[in-house]
């Protein structure tokens, strides 16, 4: 395994940290590789309008072949933290050491894509034109899809390596939008004048309460997940400000939940006016809605998946059908209209410290998608 050009490749990949907005260097060191492997290499102007020191990359394998070519696409950087990423080995199996993140999310997606490549050419299979997309800031936001020109794009179909599990196929992704909430009240002083302050912090606390989190059904979860506001426990506070999310594979359930907090906001408030010098005064409640990213499914019976299924068969290894419950940058793309599905590359407890892939499973991903290739026909 330690010889194999893929294990070398993610370990050279891992060893290199590169957080959302911070991928400058494993952007060089792909534009290198990407440039040797014998693809043409083009980048665009992303990184300034999202605020990041890379772009996107966008690589081409001409085809060989008059058969239907493929986008293959993957993101560069990672979640925090990744400031110190020593992985270690254990038999076959890849994890960071406890300190960072290990970045296989999703740079084992990127070792398999280059070893897919590689094995086009040595295996000398036949093949369209072969697309890679490798977007920056995809952790943030899905933002390099966001701000990446798909008419550039030869192809209208792709794959997309970034999701748990393995002889997976991901046929549908959640959608998301996030709440930001403000809650205005009233400052004084808490020891010598509390009766004229309106306390923020105590109307936000009432308003979380009330916020249902977590599985609110089969397809919908809900959180809380910052808060801010305050200054000194002599002050009544005067302002906190707290955001969540909502995210569903229906649209219509993110709407409803997110409209039943606001109403849930507005009913709150209601209770805390206060009356200084014979005037009421009311608190304020203020409210953002972003939408980060639309859910996508497409039909099981699409030629896509029925030959990826159909891949599988042939090396006797059943595919799962999916519906993911993370965003990906397969979201953008299918609202761009190109049809993408995501692939289960194996790799396990991503976004935390504890993060480990099994190198075997991100061969078998090479395996299926080899495979796949083989199977394709001209549509």
């Amino acid at each position: 395994m330690k010889n194999e050009r893929m294990f070398k490749n993610f370990l050279e990949m891992v060893k290199i940290a590169s957080p959302s907005k911070n991928e400058k260097e494993i952007y060089e060191y792909l534009i290198e590789k990407l440039k040797n492997m014998g693809l043409t290499v083009e980048t665009d102007n992303a990184g300034k309008k999202v605020g990041s020191n890379a772009n996107n990359i966008y690589a081409v394998l001409e085809g060989n072949s008059d058969k239907e070519g493929i986008i293959l696409s993957v993101h560069m950087d990672t979640v925090v933290p990744a400031e110190s990423q020593k992985p270690e080995i254990n038999g076959t199996i890849i994890k960071s050491d406890g300190n960072s993140v290990l970045g296989g999310d999703d740079k084992a997606g990127i070792a398999i894509v280059f070893e897919i490549i590689e094995k086009l050419k040595e295996e000398k299979i036949n093949h369209g034109d072969i697309e890679v997309v490798i977007t920056i800031s995809e952790e943030i936001g899905l933002l390099g899809a966001k701000n990446f020109d798909v008419s550039r794009l030869k192809n209208d179909k792709a794959l997309v390596f970034d999701m748990s599990g393995i002889d997976e196929i991901g046929y549908a992704s959640i959608g998301q939008k996030k709440f930001y909430f403000d809650v205005l009240g009233k400052s004084s002083h808490a020891g010598m004048e509390p009766e004229k302050g309106i306390n923020s912090i105590k109307i936000a606390s009432d308003i979380i309460s009330k916020i249902e989190v977590g599985q609110l059904d089969f397809e919908t979860t809900a959180n809380v997940g910052t808060i801010n506001g305050g200054d000194e426990t002599n002050i009544v506070p005067e302002k906190v400000s707290f955001s969540g999310e909502v995210r569903s594979h229906d649209p219509e359930k993110i709407d409803y939940y997110i409209n039943k907090f606001i109403n849930e906001g507005w009913e709150v408030i209601k209770k805390y006016p206060i009356k200084v010098d014979g005037e009421f005064i009311y608190p304020e409640f203020n409210y953002k809605i972003k939408d980060s990213y639309e859910s996508f499914e497409i039909n099981k019976n699409d030629r896509m998946i029925q030959n990826l299924l159909k891949a599988g068969n042939n090396l006797n290894r059943k595919q799962g059908l999916k519906k993911n419950n993370g965003g990906n940058d397969g979201n953008i793309y299918n609202k761009k209209g190109i049809k993408s599905v995501v692939i289960g590359i194996g790799m396990e407890d991503v976004h935390s410290v504890e993060e480990k892939i099994d190198y075997e499973n991100m061969k078998k991903v090479v395996e299926l998608i080899i495979e796949y290739m083989k199977v394709r026909k001209n549509p």
